[in-house]
């Protein structure tokens, strides 16, 4: 059963020509799994509005913009597709290919991966241990070519972690210029650093990298676009925040001009705020270089790519951060740390530059936070709450999917685009879906409102003189 999105109206409002939005009514829309999910998904959306405010990010492009406007807004249908994540065992990605979308899991498996002989398409869902979980048509417009396969990859939450299958150092003797302090050495660090783990994401880290190495041998990786969604880093937990609150005036003027919305912190007298996280970024690619350098050779074997930030990465969305970030990969002194004496534990792996969504063909991508007020850029608000889950474990079953919101708030990025899309995609919650939304108009009054295939049009409307 598709979910149900109706947009109700004013009903006097409608009759005058100014379209006033009251609610943002969801229909068979499921429930939070846990029942700690349940009290924080009402309180959260409630307390902030977030389904009946979805219209309202970024301003002016709004179902309820303040002047008055004689707006006639689409009714239909879309694909709405959450890619989960890819962490703490649970593997899923996106697959879609023409008018085919496909939910897919992937468990590990060590079979390489060999052309099928048939469609690019088929050749990804006959890679050892993929296996489509659930299927759709997607509603025009779709991408035109079916032999262009778009490749989405979901929440990652890498962390600045040692990886699970390294064996732990057995003494903090130095080794090279290697000495006490660092966690190739110090074996007192480990369980310091497993806390940036918050997700339990480096039990997936394997799998992604047997995963990026199967895609990029295919045939039909010359003809594939793959899209990670954002979160690929872990940047909040046992991190502190360093950007700067943004008012919810400010975010939305920034939102509205496509400006990076993370403002950050002012840095130390001998280090820059940018090169303290470009320092996070750069220790996580250290320790887990082996996916690092997959996601680079998927980088050059596929036909296009694009990178976009989440929340928890925020901070990819200045290219400086980026800059970075690549420049302390390529130190000598990185070097010379990575290698302990002239010989390299790892080669250098690439940062790429972040956006915030991409429109492909009749897919929109985006990380989804910009629904969550709790979780958009600029708001402290979830890095505070993350460190305060990893000293009390229990926090993080209150966590919601708050699928409403997200629903609603991709109804109406539908209904402003003209509808230029046919499946939307996001992350951000870690609970994959797919599923049709259905849109519709009523008035306050519950008298449907018959829309068609209409412009948004804005205009002011001439005023009624006063009566004398």
């Amino acid at each position: 059963m598709a979910y149900e999105i109706k947009f109700v109206w004013s009903g006097q409002a409608l009759e005058n020509g100014e379209l006033r939005q009251l609610n943002c009514d969801g229909y068979n829309l499921p429930w939070e799994r846990y029942l700690g999910n349940v009290l924080s998904n009402t309180y959260m959306q409630w307390r902030h509005g977030e389904a009946a405010h979805a219209g309202t990010v970024p301003q002016p492009h709004s179902l309820t913009v303040t002047e008055t406007q004689c707006v006639m807004l689409p009714a239909g249908k879309f694909l709405y597709m959450d890619v989960g994540c890819w962490l703490n065992g649970d593997q899923y990605f996106g697959l879609v290919a023409g008018s085919d979308a496909h939910l897919c899991t992937y468990t590990p498996n060590p079979a390489p991966a060999t052309a099928s002989g048939c469609t690019p398409l088929n050749s990804f869902l006959a890679i050892p241990g993929v296996k489509s979980w659930k299927h759709e048509k997607i509603p025009a417009p779709y991408p035109s070519d079916s032999n262009r396969v778009y490749l989405i990859l979901p929440d990652m939450h890498v962390p600045a972690a040692p990886p699970l299958d390294m064996a732990k150092p057995s003494n903090t003797e130095g080794f090279g210029p290697l000495k006490r302090g660092h966690w190739r050495r110090d074996p007192t660090l480990w369980g310091e650093l497993a806390k940036r783990d918050f997700f339990h994401s480096r039990e997936s880290i394997n799998a992604m990298t047997e995963f990026l190495s199967k895609v990029a041998s295919l045939p039909a990786a010359q003809s594939t676009i793959f899209v990670q969604l954002g979160d690929m880093y872990e940047l909040w937990a046992d991190w502190p925040c360093l950007f700067k609150e943004v008012s919810d005036e400010e975010y939305y003027r920034k939102s509205e001009n496509r400006e990076p919305v993370v403002e950050l912190v002012p840095g130390g007298r001998h280090l820059t705020t940018t090169d303290v996280i470009g320092g996070w970024i750069a220790e996580t690619h250290e320790m887990h270089w082996k996916l690092f350098f997959a996601f680079d050779g998927c980088v050059a074997a596929t036909e296009d790519h694009f990178f976009l930030h989440g929340n928890h990465d925020s901070y990819l969305s200045l290219p400086e951060v980026v800059n970075a970030a690549n420049r302390i990969i390529l130190e000598p002194s990185a070097q010379v740390l990575r290698g302990g004496g002239g010989q390299l534990f790892a080669p250098a792996t690439n940062v790429y530059p972040r956006q915030r969504d991409v429109l492909l063909d009749g897919i929109f991508i985006e990380h989804g936070q910009r629904y969550d007020w709790a979780n958009r850029d600029g708001n402290p608000f979830g890095p505070m709450g993350t460190q305060t889950a990893i000293n009390w474990p229990p926090l993080k079953a209150l966590d919601s999917v708050r699928r409403k919101t997200f629903v609603s708030g991709a109804a109406v990025w539908w209904a402003l685009s003209h509808m230029n899309f046919g499946l939307y995609v996001q992350g951000h919650t870690h609970d994959p879906d797919l599923k049709y939304v259905t849109v519709g108009h009523m008035r306050e009054d519950m008298t449907w409102v018959q829309m068609r295939d209409r412009e948004v049009l804005h205009k002011k409307l001439t005023p009624i003189a006063p009566s004398p």
